[in-house]
């Protein structure tokens, strides 16, 4: 509803962009509070729940501030913005959670193993993002302002999210993957909707309401659904000494195949 909503402009120009910048807040607000009600329902990761709710919240203040500006001002956000203190908070307090992941800790052959493959995946997929966004943001951005230094980051971070996100996905059993499936796919897919936007904003034609808008939308709505969704399945490491399944197996080739 909300990408039919953006896609076909129903309402007109404001309908828009009221229903793309509340509804992400929303998304927002929802991941954030599932992921506290996790945190204090699991003790036993309970870091790792209160630092995800902590970059989802730090997200949703910046879309709030995004808001006001959009609202407010007829030239739309600034580059950069206040905004964008909360957004590029939510890397670092993202890669936070994904390091008290269980999935993360681990030692031997198989922690080695998660690690050579998490990063072919980064470095397939910073070749991509240099192809694609780093490389021209690189040309034309001044690097020595501040707006071209924010630009330049939410790329950069996405790469860093998508190596950790392999490396917890890596040792996570097969029957409990349900809730890991959709909060790393979330995450995936807020790292894919910010390096689009670094681009869009380097051909200055980012707008609010933009289809773009539901990468954010659905990713964070994904980040509730797998904090939902691990409150009814409990996650489990695989064993050290078991053997890798073949998705673990086939994931590191693919974005080296694109690459």
């Amino acid at each position: 509803v909300f990408a039919a909503w953006l896609g076909w402009r129903v309402g007109g120009v404001k309908s828009v962009l009221y229903v793309s910048d509340v509804g992400q807040v929303l998304a927002a607000l929802a991941a954030t509070a599932t992921c506290l009600h996790m945190g204090l329902r699991r003790k036993e990761r309970r870091v790792f729940w209160w630092l995800l709710a902590g970059s989802c919240g730090a997200w949703m203040s910046g879309q709030v501030i995004w808001t006001v500006y959009d609202l407010t001002r007829s030239a739309g956000p600034p580059v950069p913005s206040w905004a964008d203190v909360g957004f590029l908070a939510f890397i670092p307090l993202a890669v936070g959670a994904l390091l008290g992941h269980p999935g993360i800790r681990g030692s031997g052959m198989r922690q080695a193993r998660s690690m050579l493959d998490g990063l072919a995946i980064a470095v397939a997929l910073l070749f991509l993002s240099w192809t694609s966004v780093l490389g021209p943001l690189w040309r034309s951005s001044d690097l020595t302002t501040l707006g071209g230094v924010v630009t330049f980051a939410y790329p950069c971070g996405d790469v860093v999210i998508a190596f950790f996100v392999v490396r917890a996905l890596y040792r996570m059993t097969t029957p409990n993957r349900l809730g890991l499936w959709f909060l790393l796919a979330g995450l995936i897919g807020l790292a894919l909707a910010d390096s689009t936007y670094a681009y869009f904003v380097e051909i200055k034609s980012y707008t609010t309401g933009n289809l773009l808008d539901t990468g954010w939308f659905v990713g964070f709505l994904g980040i509730a659904l797998g904090a939902l969704a691990s409150e009814a399945r409990d996650l489990r490491v695989r064993a050290d000494s078991s053997l890798p399944a073949l998705p673990s197996l086939v994931a590191p080739l693919l974005p080296m195949l694109v690459a």
